[in-house]
């Protein structure tokens, strides 16, 4: 973009010569009201913008400027500015050098003259040519001097590249970006660039936004210009990128050149994947500690309760038993005993649920699969829900085929069948009856107690299986809140799902289904 290069007395067209001992950048020559009188002759020749810099004498005398023109509208940048320092001190140097030479070809030539004229002033001529001589000598050190100042200045600027180099190219588990106000890759390195598998030449000279760059994804370079323009306008920004599986923290710096300009923004990435990852595993880790509190207080809280009630009842019992020894107080007896017994299977149930519960929550259940008959299986279950049942209700089995053999595990599908069945005895009125439908289609089972209850509200529905979950219509009923958890558990473990219907006040519907036959092996299970 540069056209040409101008040295003399004069700054150029755009720059008055009444600035000659000022530095003058004209980004706009166009808009510059300072080139006025030189915008026509510049428009001409395709001239958009001058910089032009006064070169000083080792007196700090104005020897003339060193002025650039360019086609584009642009000013100096730090490297830029550096490099015409430079040539401006090289340029001083060898104005001055020309001016002593051409002082001395005159010197030399009035010399002579005096020689041939004025003999009688050749020792006062001699003492004046001594005088130059010592200005020459101090002129040859100053030269000198600035000699080594501009070699001295290179081998910094030299050393700044390569240390700029060398930090890029070691910085680990990162990458460093340099972008220009087009958007185009200035600088790249960083350790982090050899998993793109890619060389660094690769990305020369090319926008950030190139579908030829093909290593970050569309929607991350998205944010990436996004961030690229705030740092633009001088802000620091920070952010995330996720780049091929891997998540970086992004820092932009804005780069000022001339003017307060932000001509660059710098980008530094940093991998911080596993850091990451083990804030992931701590987040779990503290809403499993949340979890596992919440679980402690209500169990607490359901213990205290559920253990407490049937406790008092054995102990009432316990103690009208010991009163009425008397003849004729057999049948009170018997209903203390009754009463007795039917705590102490609440008491047995809740202690199952939870040792159920134990054993699932360690993550290893060995699965026993044996072959029976599941129509016969089921109506041996009833005896043990006589406990269970109010004044008139029933236990009505129904299947579409009379014998219907299975290769399950019997004891958890007993379980299953227990839980779903003693909960529709508890939660239907007295009179009712509870029906429990088995369905044998092809390889698969479908286990289906249908009751006739107070229902489960709809706004609840979707928290029945959780632990210790029970609806606000069964707060006066006896229950731990896990049955339900853990049937879901089990049912899971073979292979299997439930769901449920249910219409408040009408009843509910349980639908368990079941493979016909599973294999016996050891099943790791989370929940």
């Amino acid at each position: 973009g540069i056209e040409g290069v101008h040295i003399g007395p004069k700054a150029g067209p755009g720059v008055s010569t009444a600035f000659l001992n000022k530095e003058i950048v004209v980004n706009d020559i166009p808009s510059d009201p300072r080139c006025e009188d030189y915008k026509q002759l510049a428009l001409q020749h395709g001239l958009k913008a001058c910089w032009s810099i006064p070169i000083f004498s080792s007196e700090d005398r104005v020897l003339g400027t060193f002025a650039i023109y360019c086609q584009q509208l642009k000013g100096p940048g730090e490297k830029e500015r550096e490099l015409l320092t430079d040539v401006c001190k090289l340029a001083s140097i060898a104005i001055e050098k020309h001016q002593v030479d051409e002082y001395l070809k005159a010197t030399q030539q009035q010399l002579e003259d005096y020689a041939l004229h004025l003999e009688v002033k050749v020792e006062q001529r001699t003492l004046e040519l001594n005088g130059m001589v010592q200005k020459l000598v101090d002129a040859n050190l100053n030269l000198e001097n600035q000699i080594h100042e501009t070699k001295a200045a290179e081998a910094k600027a030299e050393e700044n590249q390569a240390l700029f180099v060398a930090i890029g190219k070691h910085f680990p588990n990162g990458i460093i970006l340099v972008i220009n106000h087009d958007y185009e890759i200035a600088f790249l390195d960083g350790e982090e660039i050899e998993k793109f598998q890619v060389s660094k030449q690769h990305f020369q000279g090319k926008k950030i936004f190139d579908e030829g760059i093909g290593v970050v994804p569309k929607l991350q370079i998205e944010r990436l210009k996004s961030f690229a323009q705030k740092t633009f306008k001088g802000k620091h920004e920070s952010f995330e990128l996720f780049i091929q599986n891997s998540t970086y923290l992004a820092n932009s710096v804005p780069l000022f050149g001339d003017g307060n300009q932000v001509n660059h923004v710098l980008f530094v990435l940093y991998n911080i994947t596993e850091q990451k990852k083990i804030e992931q595993r701590i987040v779990k880790a503290l809403e499993k500690e949340k979890e596992l509190s919440e679980m402690k207080s209500r169990f607490i809280s359901m213990a205290s309760h559920e253990f407490r009630t049937p406790l008092s009842a054995i102990l009432t019992s316990a103690n009208l038993i010991s009163r009425q020894n008397q003849p004729g107080k057999e049948e009170k007896r018997i209903r203390n005993i009754d009463r007795i017994k039917s705590n102490v299977k609440a008491l047995v149930a809740i202690l199952d649920d939870f040792l159920s519960l134990g054993k699932l929550e360690e993550g290893k259940v060995t699965l026993r699969p044996e072959r029976f008959d599941l129509v016969n299986f089921a109506g041996s279950t009833l005896p043990e829900l006589e406990g269970y049942k109010k004044e008139g209700q029933q236990i009505d089995i129904k299947a579409n085929k009379d014998t219907i053999h299975v290769t399950l595990d019997r004891q958890i599908v007993r379980n299953v069948l227990l839980n779903l069945l003693s909960n529709a005895l508890k939660y239907s009125p007295k009179g009712k009856t509870i029906t429990l439908e088995i369905i044998c289609e092809g390889s698969g089972l479908a286990l289906n107690i249908i009751d006739q209850g107070i229902g489960i509200p709809e706004e609840e529905q979707q928290n029945l299986f959780k632990r210790f979950y029970r609806a606000r219509n069964v707060t006066n009923i006896q229950g731990t809140g896990l049955g339900l958890n853990i049937v879901k558990k089990y049912v899971e473990l073979m292979d299997g799902s439930i769901t449920f219907n249910s219409v408040l006040s009408k009843g509910t519907t349980f639908k368990v289904y079941l493979p016909q036959n599973i294999e016996t092996y050891e099943k790791d299970i989370t929940y």
